[in-house]
């Protein structure tokens, strides 16, 4: 259950995580090691920028830092998918 000081990005980050590691599983394992990896990688950074983000009071240095990684990871620019 969500407490009031739960962001709903780390949420929702996390249903993006569960959701990744299922869809990363599945690749090729040549794919697997060099994609799949850097995308999980990434992700788990993006959360460790958001709950660091979340007991700072000046946070929009972190926020920014979010934003950088959350563009890295290839999968929200549809290139989540090598086999194609």
């Amino acid at each position: 259950m969500a407490t009031q000081r739960e962001i709903p990005a780390i949420l929702k980050l996390y249903e993006l995580m569960v959701w990744t590691l299922n869809h990363t599983a599945r690749f090729p394992r040549h794919h697997h090691y060099s994609l799949g990896n850097r995308i999980e990688a990434t992700l788990l950074d993006l959360l460790d920028v958001l709950i660091e983000a979340r007991y700072q009071r000046e946070n929009t240095a972190s926020l920014d830092r979010a934003n950088v990684l959350l563009e890295r990871v290839p999968g929200v620019a549809g290139l989540d998918d090598p086999c194609r």
